[in-house]
């Protein structure tokens, strides 16, 4: 949640969010359906989430409450252009994710572009 108290919502007011991220996964899922069957596989790439779930020194969540939280929509949303197209999936997320990137991508996405991989344990090959 973006919010002043955001970063805190995921654990005080974890019911809450998870119902506003039911909500928004069912309007995105309806609009999703609107745009395939628009335009087909003449799209190639869809992007699941632009959420920040880094600092500059990490996650900001735990591993626990983006399991709980935000995978299971990622997954509802991946899955649903996967069972009906040929597109591409990714998650953009700017911080330092990478505890992260094992937890969402098994079966939730095609790629990842984390951003600030020289800020933490990220090691960026040339």
């Amino acid at each position: 949640m973006t919010s002043r108290n955001g970063t805190f919502s995921t654990k005080t007011r974890r019911e809450y969010v998870r119902k506003v991220f039911e909500r928004q996964c069912e309007f995105g899922l309806k609009n999703l359906e609107t745009l395939i069957g628009l335009f087909g596989d003449r799209v190639q790439v869809a992007l699941i989430t632009g959420t920040d779930f880094g600092t500059q020194r990490g996650p900001f969540i735990s591993i626990e409450a983006y399991r709980d939280l935000f995978k299971p929509f990622h997954r509802q949303v991946n899955d649903f252009i996967h069972r009906r197209t040929r597109w591409k999936t990714f998650i953009h997320s700017c911080g330092s994710v990478f505890q992260l990137i094992p937890t969402s991508s098994r079966r939730v996405l095609t790629c990842s572009t984390p951003c600030s991989a020289r800020r933490s344990e990220w090691k960026p090959r040339v």
